[in-house]
C-alpha cells in the first residue's frame, strides 16, 4: 500500500498547472529596464505580456515604478494556478496524511520532521518563535531607513504597514540612492558565458576536475547545454545539463535534478552519473547577452554545486550515493560553495 501512495502522490503532482499572465502598455511599465521590454511578447492588442517567471518578476516588482502594476503582478504570482489546482492540492494533503498514519505518526509535518534534525513539529515552532522577536527588531530599524525615504508614487496602508508588492520596489530605491548599489549595474560584470566560466575554473582548480562542453543529443529543448566532468587522471564522473532560461510550462525556480545515480563499487570501479541543473535566468538579446544578477549567480554556484555533491558521491549503495543523504546535508555543500561569491578575490 505504501508504494502504491507513494505513486499516487508523485502522479497528482505532476498534474499542477501554473500558466498565468497579465499584460501592461508601455507607460504601465515605466521604470521596467529597456533591455528587459524588448524581450517581452506582445498580444494582438499591442499590449506587453508578463509571465510569471523570475527574470519578470525581478524587473516588474524591483524596477516598475507603476504601483498598480506591481500589485496586479504581485496578486496574480501568488494566486497563480489558484482555484484551478484547489483539487490537486487537496488530494495530495489527504494522500500524505494518510501515509504519515500508517507509519504511526501524528501528522504528515511529523513524519517529514522526524529524519530532520530539527526532529519534531515542537521543536521548529520553539525555533521559529525564538527567532520571531530577534527579527522584528532588525525589520522595526530596517523600515524607520525606509519610511524616512519613500520613492515617489508609494503609499502606506491605514495602518502604517508596507503593502507586500511594494517592498522589492522600496529597498531596491534605497540601495540605489543611499549605497550606490544598483543590481543592474552589477549585472554588467556577470555576463552568462563569462561566469559559466569563471564557475568551471574555481571548481575545476578546487575540486581538481576537468569540465569540457560537449554537444548534446535528443536534449528536451534546443538551449539545453551538456557538461562533461572528469577527474584529472581521466575517471568519468558523469554529466550535467544545463537549463538555463525559463520558457513555458517549465520548472520556474532553480533546482539540481537527478536522473541516474552515481555508482563506485568495492574494487574501484565507477559508473558515471546524470543530473541537470535548472535555472531561469533572463534570456539574451540579440544585442546583448545574458546578465545575471549578484544574487543569480549566488544560484548558479549553489545549484552546480549540488550537481557536484551529485556527481562526487558515489558509492557501492546507490540509494545512498551522490545526494541521497540526510535532507539538512543535501543543502550544507552547495550553501559552502555559494560563499565563493563572498571573496573578493574569487570575485575578481
Amino acid at each position: 500500500i505504501l508504494p502504491k501512495l507513494h505513486m499516487q502522490i508523485d502522479t497528482i503532482s505532476s498534474a499542477f498547472s501554473v500558466c498565468e499572465t497579465i499584460t501592461a502598455t508601455k507607460e504601465q511599465l515605466a521604470g521596467v529596464p529597456e533591455d528587459f521590454m524588448k524581450g517581452l511578447e506582445k498580444n494582438d492588442e499591442g499590449l506587453f505580456v508578463l509571465k510569471m517567471d523570475y527574470p519578470t518578476q525581478n524587473a516588474i516588482m524591483a524596477h516598475c515604478s507603476v504601483q498598480d502594476t506591481r500589485e496586479r503582478f504581485y496578486k496574480t504570482n501568488i494566486n497563480k494556478a489558484y482555484p484551478k489546482n484547489m483539487e490537486v492540492l487537496n488530494k495530495i494533503i489527504n494522500l500524505r496524511d494518510q501515509l504519515a498514519k500508517m507509519l504511526g505518526f501524528e501528522s504528515y509535518t511529523a513524519y517529514d520532521l522526524a529524519n530532520q534534525m530539527i526532529k519534531t513539529p515542537e521543536r521548529a515552532w520553539k525555533l521559529q518563535k525564538d527567532l520571531l522577536p530577534l527579527a522584528k527588531a532588525k525589520a522595526k530599524k530596517e523600515l524607520e531607513h525606509f519610511f524616512s525615504d519613500l520613492p515617489e508614487g508609494v503609499s502606506l496602508t491605514k495602518d502604517g504597514k508596507v503593502y507586500p508588492w511594494d517592498m522589492g520596489y522600496i529597498t531596491n530605491y534605497f540601495k540605489k540612492k543611499h549605497y550606490n548599489v544598483d543590481e543592474l549595474k552589477i549585472a554588467e560584470y556577470f555576463p552568462m558565458q563569462e561566469t559559466v566560466d569563471g564557475l568551471f575554473e574555481i571548481y575545476q582548480k578546487f575540486f581538481d576536475l576537468e569540465f569540457k562542453m560537449v554537444e548534446p543529443k535528443n536534449t528536451w529543448h534546443e538551449e539545453v547545454q551538456l557538461v562533461e566532468i572528469k577527474r584529472k587522471e581521466g575517471t568519468l564522473l558523469g554529466y550535467v545539463y544545463l537549463d538555463m532560461f525559463p520558457r513555458d510550462n517549465k520548472y520556474n525556480h532553480a533546482a539540481k535534478f537527478s536522473a541516474f545515480a552515481p555508482r563506485k563499487t568495492p574494487s574501484g570501479k565507477y559508473t558515471p552519473g546524470v543530473c541537470t541543473v535548472v535555472c531561469n535566468f533572463t534570456k539574451p538579446t540579440a544585442d546583448k547577452p545574458s546578465l545575471l544578477k549578484y544574487g543569480e549567480v549566488n544560484t548558479f554556484f549553489h545549484e552546480f554545486g549540488h550537481a557536484l555533491h551529485y556527481l562526487l558521491g558515489g558509492t557501492d549503495l546507490v540509494l545512498q550515493a551522490g545526494t541521497h543523504v540526510k535532507r539538512d546535508f543535501v543543502e550544507l555543500p552547495s550553501q559552502m560553495l555559494e560563499n565563493w561569491m563572498e571573496d573578493k578575490e574569487i570575485l575578481t
